[in-house]
């Protein structure tokens, strides 16, 4: 439980520490840090009889959460100050998101209608595709 490994820190890091390194080394991530709780919550003046119309939130293990924070953090404070991302890359990029993605397609459609150029787009919708893909299928596919 996280109130244990809070309360015995500085007992439990070093161990803690090396679970986490040797789980990265391995590949391997214990089937009880991928047990995941699914709560779903009403969203606002949505009917209650769609998928749609409630909000998916998982609860998963502590420990998957804490692998997946430092990640993150080695990710943002390391590797992408050593090698920053192209100006494209939306990803791990303050201030960048779907909707400027969306702003600079539609930027560059209007600049070229303008110019009288040709534009030429290629869109594809994916939304919901992995709502129904098991966790075995996209490892399968990754690998």
């Amino acid at each position: 439980m996280p109130i244990m490994l809070h309360q015995g820190f500085e007992l439990l890091a070093g161990k803690f520490l090396m679970l986490l390194r040797a789980s990265l080394a391995l590949g391997y991530i214990p089937m009880s840090w991928k047990r995941i709780s699914m709560v779903f919550i009403p969203k606002p003046g949505k009917s209650l009889y769609h998928a749609k119309s409630l909000q998916p939130i998982s609860l998963m293990s502590f420990i998957l959460k804490t692998l997946e924070k430092l990640l993150d953090r080695h990710i943002r404070d390391g590797v992408l100050v050593e090698k920053p991302l192209h100006q494209n890359q939306f990803a791990y990029r303050a201030g960048m998101s779907t909707e400027t993605a969306l702003f600079q397609v539609v930027y560059r459609m209007e600049k070229s209608l303008n110019h009288r150029e040709i534009a030429l787009g290629a869109f594809l919708d994916i939304e919901g595709a992995f709502d129904i893909t098991s966790f075995h299928a996209i490892i399968t596919a990754a690998r």
